[in-house]
This record gives C-alpha cells, sequence and structure tokens, in this order.
C-alpha cells in the first residue's frame, strides 16, 4: 500500500471528515439574502460597501417576486382605470 505524503512531505497519518447537514434556517438564509455585505477590504485602507458571494438562484427568485407584483399592481390599475370611465 502506498503511503500518502503531504505537499510538504509529511506522511499522512490519517485524515477526518466530519460533514455537518446545515439547518433550515442557514438554507432560507441563503435565499433571504442572496448576496453578503461587507465594509472592509484587506486590499485597501477605506471602507467602502461590497456585495460578495452572489446567490444568482435567488436574485432570480426576488426579480421574479418584484415583477409580479409590479404586474398585479399595474393591472389592478388597468382595471380600476377601465371601471371609472
Amino acid at each position: 500500500m502506498a503511503v500518502k505524503r503531504t505537499p510538504d512531505g509529511y506522511r499522512l497519518a490519517g485524515q477526518f471528515e466530519n460533514h455537518i447537514a446545515r439547518s433550515s434556517a442557514a438554507k432560507a438564509a441563503d435565499w433571504l439574502f442572496p448576496f453578503t455585505l461587507s465594509f472592509t477590504s484587506t486590499s485597501d485602507s477605506l471602507a467602502y460597501p461590497r456585495l460578495t458571494r452572489w446567490s444568482g438562484k435567488a436574485a432570480l427568485v426576488y426579480l421574479a417576486a418584484i415583477a409580479l407584483i409590479i404586474g398585479g399592481v399595474s393591472l389592478k390599475r388597468r382595471k380600476h382605470n377601465n371601471n371609472n370611465q
């Protein structure tokens, strides 16, 4: 059996992997907040707001919800204006 070695040349004594299932609250947070907002960076000394870790699926859900709301309001206004004429 071949001995596994690390990139530094050390022999690997063993390996442990602990897979922890994500909670449903953590999964819901990914959909409710499709990005991470941070105000600092290691590359500069000023604090600029930065949006990182974008979730494309969640952003599409938000855009679809906004489109449905705008469409519903527009449809309601059209019906209201047609009834007043």
